[in-house]
Protein backbone atom coordinates (compact mmCIF):
# COMPACT_ATOMS: atom_id res chain seq x y z
CA UNK A 1 0.00 0.00 0.00
CA UNK A 2 1.58 3.30 -0.70
CA UNK A 3 2.42 5.73 1.75
CA UNK A 4 1.48 9.36 1.81
CA UNK A 5 4.00 12.03 2.21
CA UNK A 6 3.68 14.36 4.78
CA UNK A 7 1.94 17.37 4.88
CA UNK A 8 2.42 20.89 5.93
CA UNK A 9 1.23 21.95 9.34
CA UNK A 10 -1.76 23.72 8.57
CA UNK A 11 -0.91 26.27 11.89
CA UNK A 12 -0.38 30.01 10.34
CA UNK A 13 3.51 30.25 9.59
CA UNK A 14 4.38 26.63 10.76
CA UNK A 15 5.48 24.96 7.73
CA UNK A 16 6.94 21.70 9.73
CA UNK A 17 5.85 18.56 7.62
CA UNK A 18 3.15 15.99 9.60
CA UNK A 19 0.98 13.48 8.80
CA UNK A 20 -1.95 14.75 10.75
CA UNK A 21 -3.38 18.71 10.23
CA UNK A 22 -1.07 19.71 12.92
CA UNK A 23 2.63 19.26 14.05
CA UNK A 24 2.39 17.95 17.60
CA UNK A 25 3.36 21.01 19.13
CA UNK A 26 0.33 22.83 17.22
CA UNK A 27 -1.97 20.18 17.57
CA UNK A 28 -2.00 20.47 21.93
CA UNK A 29 -2.10 24.58 21.05
CA UNK A 30 -5.40 23.57 18.72
CA UNK A 31 -6.96 21.32 21.07
CA UNK A 32 -6.74 23.41 24.27
CA UNK A 33 -8.03 25.98 22.10
CA UNK A 34 -10.76 23.95 20.20
CA UNK A 35 -11.85 22.61 23.99
CA UNK A 36 -11.98 26.02 25.41
CA UNK A 37 -14.72 27.38 22.89
CA UNK A 38 -16.62 24.10 22.69
CA UNK A 39 -17.18 24.51 26.46
CA UNK A 40 -17.41 21.62 29.29
CA UNK A 41 -19.94 18.92 28.73
CA UNK A 42 -22.37 19.90 31.16
CA UNK A 43 -22.57 23.15 29.46
CA UNK A 44 -23.00 21.27 26.45
CA UNK A 45 -25.87 19.73 28.47
CA UNK A 46 -24.31 16.39 29.29
CA UNK A 47 -25.23 16.41 32.83
CA UNK A 48 -26.67 13.64 35.42
CA UNK A 49 -30.04 13.56 33.79
CA UNK A 50 -28.53 12.73 30.34
CA UNK A 51 -26.44 10.46 31.75
CA UNK A 52 -29.54 8.54 32.98
CA UNK A 53 -31.19 9.18 29.88
CA UNK A 54 -28.15 6.79 28.12
CA UNK A 55 -27.44 4.22 30.10
CA UNK A 56 -31.83 3.53 29.64
CA UNK A 57 -31.21 3.89 25.91
CA UNK A 58 -27.66 1.61 25.67
CA UNK A 59 -30.29 -1.19 27.87
CA UNK A 60 -32.47 -1.03 24.80
CA UNK A 61 -30.10 -0.65 22.12
CA UNK A 62 -26.78 -2.92 22.96
CA UNK A 63 -25.54 -3.15 19.65
CA UNK A 64 -23.58 -0.45 17.80
CA UNK A 65 -25.88 0.65 14.71
CA UNK A 66 -22.77 1.20 12.27
CA UNK A 67 -21.13 -2.27 12.86
CA UNK A 68 -24.27 -4.22 12.46
CA UNK A 69 -24.77 -2.68 8.86
CA UNK A 70 -21.47 -4.86 8.37
CA UNK A 71 -22.95 -7.81 10.20
CA UNK A 72 -20.31 -7.19 13.08
CA UNK A 73 -21.82 -7.87 16.95
CA UNK A 74 -19.62 -4.88 18.70
CA UNK A 75 -21.25 -3.56 21.99
CA UNK A 76 -22.41 -0.43 21.78
CA UNK A 77 -21.00 2.60 24.73
CA UNK A 78 -21.83 5.53 23.01
CA UNK A 79 -25.28 7.15 22.51
CA UNK A 80 -24.65 9.42 19.17
CA UNK A 81 -27.02 12.60 18.20
CA UNK A 82 -27.44 11.95 14.47
CA UNK A 83 -28.20 15.32 13.26
CA UNK A 84 -25.64 17.49 15.67
CA UNK A 85 -28.07 19.09 17.91
CA UNK A 86 -25.19 22.62 18.01
CA UNK A 87 -26.93 23.74 21.04
CA UNK A 88 -30.65 22.72 20.44
CA UNK A 89 -32.59 21.18 23.48
CA UNK A 90 -35.24 19.80 21.22
CA UNK A 91 -32.83 18.11 19.16
CA UNK A 92 -30.96 17.02 22.18
CA UNK A 93 -33.72 15.22 23.34
CA UNK A 94 -34.88 13.42 20.54
CA UNK A 95 -34.79 9.93 20.94
CA UNK A 96 -35.42 9.68 17.26
CA UNK A 97 -32.14 11.24 16.57
CA UNK A 98 -30.26 9.07 18.90
CA UNK A 99 -28.22 6.04 17.62
CA UNK A 100 -26.38 3.23 19.75
CA UNK A 101 -22.66 3.56 18.44
CA UNK A 102 -19.41 1.73 19.24
CA UNK A 103 -16.48 4.11 20.88
CA UNK A 104 -14.44 3.50 17.29
CA UNK A 105 -17.38 4.13 15.22
CA UNK A 106 -18.08 7.21 16.97
CA UNK A 107 -14.74 8.82 17.54
CA UNK A 108 -13.71 7.82 13.78
CA UNK A 109 -15.77 8.54 11.06
CA UNK A 110 -18.95 9.80 13.09
CA UNK A 111 -16.63 12.92 14.64
CA UNK A 112 -14.77 13.15 10.93
CA UNK A 113 -17.90 13.13 9.37
CA UNK A 114 -19.34 16.50 11.60
CA UNK A 115 -16.10 18.25 11.57
CA UNK A 116 -16.12 17.81 8.00
CA UNK A 117 -19.62 17.80 6.74
CA UNK A 118 -19.29 14.51 4.70
CA UNK A 119 -21.15 11.04 5.03
CA UNK A 120 -18.12 8.33 6.14
CA UNK A 121 -18.66 4.56 6.54
CA UNK A 122 -18.75 2.12 4.40
CA UNK A 123 -21.68 -0.01 3.15
CA UNK A 124 -22.59 -3.49 4.15
CA UNK A 125 -20.62 -4.41 1.16
CA UNK A 126 -17.61 -2.93 2.75
CA UNK A 127 -17.03 -0.09 0.30
CA UNK A 128 -16.87 3.39 1.41
CA UNK A 129 -19.71 5.32 1.58
CA UNK A 130 -17.17 8.23 0.73
CA UNK A 131 -14.77 7.45 -1.93
CA UNK A 132 -11.81 9.34 -0.59
CA UNK A 133 -11.60 7.29 2.44
CA UNK A 134 -9.83 4.32 2.66
CA UNK A 135 -10.17 1.51 5.82
CA UNK A 136 -6.97 0.13 6.58
CA UNK A 137 -8.94 -3.05 8.08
Amino acid sequence: MPVKPPKICSYPGCGKPTKARYCPEHAKREQKRYDKNRGTAVQRGYDHRWQKARKHYLSEHPLCVECAKLDKVIPATVVDHIIPHKGDTALFWDWGNWQALCARCHNSHKQRQEKGGREMGCGKDGVPIDPSHHWNE
